[in-house]
């Protein structure tokens, strides 16, 4: 038996991020937690400076003010907003079942629930068109088989936190590894990595367009999702 593209009927599921979900939720369905690494950059303009001389002469400059948003920094936030207290502790994760469907966006802290943050801070695929590319065995001796490869597709990443917004675009890319059982192809998937890259967009902050939002967003793989993750 020649079984292949395990991951095609559910290419565009893998790639979905719901973020509306509760805790308990996350953790059926094997969940796993992935550690996220956001890198974005901010670019706005500064107040222009302008310094006129007695002889009627004058000079301005203005310059471009950047700003990093890291894990550090969406933290700060949320203790702006009220979510936790301080940052001591707290990580970023994103939530993923064992259909390699991404399911939210968490903030954890060793001893506490783990809490969503996916109104504060989301990510996903925008779009049914993906690309894919994979390598699959099966065995018919076994009745089992198992495939790698990876799916890409047209995504975005929002923030709206303490008055401050982002929204940017790009693409996301996520490696996975599957096994499944007999004709059906009944089994599991887990995601090994992703990568949000190519994001650009905009910076705003009192409904008004202030800046360029440019950077990216990764998570590694997986370890079981608990309530002391």
């Amino acid at each position: 038996m020649k079984y292949t593209n395990y991951m095609t009927p559910v290419a565009v599921a893998a790639l979905t991020m719901v973020g509306a979900i509760t805790q308990a939720a996350a953790q059926e369905n094997n969940a796993r937690s992935h550690q996220l690494t956001t890198s974005l950059k901010i670019e706005v303009e500064g107040e222009e400076e302008v310094k006129d001389k007695d002889n009627g002469d004058s000079k301005w400059t203005q310059k471009i003010i950047t700003q990093k948003v890291s894990n550090k920094e969406i933290l700060e936030a949320l203790v702006d907003e009220g979510v936790i207290n301080d940052i001591k502790g707290w990580s970023i994760v994103l939530s993923s079942n064992d259909s390699a469907e991404i399911t939210g966006t968490w903030i954890t802290k060793k001893k506490n629930t783990p809490i969503n943050i996916s109104e504060f801070f989301d990510a996903k695929a925008t779009d049914d068109l993906t690309v894919s590319s994979y390598k699959g065995k099966f065995s018919g001796k076994n009745d089992e088989g198992s495939e790698k490869g990876n799916v890409t597709a047209l995504a975005e990443v929002t923030m709206d936190i303490d008055g401050a917004k982002i929204q940017v675009n790009g693409t996301v890319k996520v490696d996975y590894t599957a096994n499944f059982f007999g004709d059906e192809g009944d089994g599991e998937a887990f995601i090994t990595k992703a990568t949000f890259e190519n994001l650009a967009g905009i910076f705003s902050e009192e409904e008004d367009d202030e800046g360029i939002v440019t950077g990216s967003l990764k998570i590694k793989a997986g370890k079981k999702f608990t309530d002391n993750d």
